[in-house]
């Protein structure tokens, strides 16, 4: 694990996730801390861009940005249908590859079959 990144949980990754992945020794923030509840998505790309965090989400919108926010944003979709302690367990499996995929793409998808560029 890469200690000096960042990340952004959005509203839609649950507490146990963000929890599991501090306990992990990961830094992250939650909208709640350094935005307003209800941000837009492209407010978020934005703040993320300017604080050089990488984006977790669980919305697919975040694939389909205005073309100059998708060229400078990094995230982590995260589309996955389980119980919170489950999601958390497999992105804490995963997050490795995805940080790996990032370094040459700005958005991956980390579904049932791993972490991949979009």
């Amino acid at each position: 694990m890469a200690e000096e990144l960042s990340f952004i949980a959005d509203e839609n990754i649950p507490s146990q996730v963000v929890r599991e992945l501090r306990r992990a020794g990961y830094r992250v923030a939650t909208v709640d801390q350094i935005a307003r509840p209800g941000i837009r998505n492209d407010e978020l790309a934005s703040l993320s861009i300017k604080h050089g965090m990488i984006i977790i989400t669980r919305d697919v919108d975040f694939t389909r940005l205005k073309l100059d926010l998708m060229r400078k944003i990094k995230a982590v979709y995260v589309k996955l249908r389980m119980e919170p302690d489950k999601m958390a367990e497999y992105i804490l499996n995963n997050l490795s590859s995805c940080i790996e995929k990032l370094s040459t793409a700005n958005v991956v998808i980390l579904d049932e079959e791993g972490c991949h560029a979009i």
